[in-house]
Formats: structure tokens, C-alpha cells, sequence
């Protein structure tokens, strides 16, 4: 039970890498409900993954958001 609270803690720690326009860190906005946003961010990925999953959350003790589509 330790490893897999480590491992999610590990997961959603902010990143304190500048982006290439010198901003660090995530996006510091509201989002209302059913607006959306764009952010910067990559990952990499296995070659020929078709399909993605990506969890987010505001903070540590919110609940959150679960997004799955197609690798384009």
C-alpha cells in the first residue's frame, strides 16, 4: 500500500522545469465549468501506442479527471 501512495505522490508532484518561453511550472488559472484550456506539455511514449490515458488533478485533495483518447 506504501509503494502505490509513493508512486502517486511521486506522479503528481509539480514539475519545476522552465519551458522554453521561461514560464515554470503548471498553468496557474480557473477553469470554469465546461471551458477548457490548452496546455504545453509532452510525454513520451512506446512506439505504435495507439491510445493514451491521462489523469489530472488541481491539487492533492481533489478528486480527479480522467482522459483517454486516440494517439494522433
Amino acid at each position: 500500500m506504501k509503494r502505490a501512495h509513493e508512486a502517486r505522490t511521486r506522479q503528481r508532484a509539480p514539475s519545476a522545469r522552465a519551458l522554453p518561453d521561461g514560464r515554470v511550472g503548471n498553468p496557474q488559472t480557473k477553469l470554469l465549468a465546461g471551458r477548457s484550456i490548452s496546455v504545453p506539455w509532452g510525454c513520451e511514449l512506446p512506439k505504435g501506442e495507439k491510445l493514451i490515458q491521462i489523469e489530472v488533478a488541481p491539487d492533492f485533495d481533489s478528486e480527479t479527471a480522467i482522459f483517454t483518447g486516440p494517439v494522433t
